[in-house]
């Protein structure tokens, strides 16, 4: 779904032959679509190669969420906390300053 005079697919397909952002479905990348607070603690996980674990209980991430690993990762290196309710809202879209401020933690 990414056509080879798009402005980004360079960029794309570098980021998915190394396997940071693997899209949604099976082939599928969907360059326009926003990006979830649970996709893009994958691709910080990913990129940055991150360990740890902790057993943080946001109260809509449950251990088989598919991005329960990653999200905990993020948590246990300190590149996010969630919201004062105890959720982490993984379906939520990520606004770019909180990209920015979580990118920037996970460069330092």
């Amino acid at each position: 779904d990414v056509a080879p005079n798009y402005y980004a697919y360079d960029a794309i397909q570098e980021v998915a032959a190394a396997g940071i952002i693997t899209g949604r479905v099976a082939g599928k990348f969907n360059p326009t679509s926003p990006l979830t607070r649970a996709e893009m603690a994958a691709i910080i996980d990913r990129m940055y190669k991150l360990t740890g674990t902790a057993a943080m209980n946001f109260s809509d991430v449950a251990p088989n969420h598919w991005a329960y690993d990653s999200i905990m990762r993020l948590y246990k290196n300190e590149l996010i906390t969630g919201y004062t309710d105890g959720t982490f809202k993984p379906n939520a879209f990520i606004t770019r300053a909180e990209f920015a401020n979580i990118l920037s933690k996970a460069i330092k």
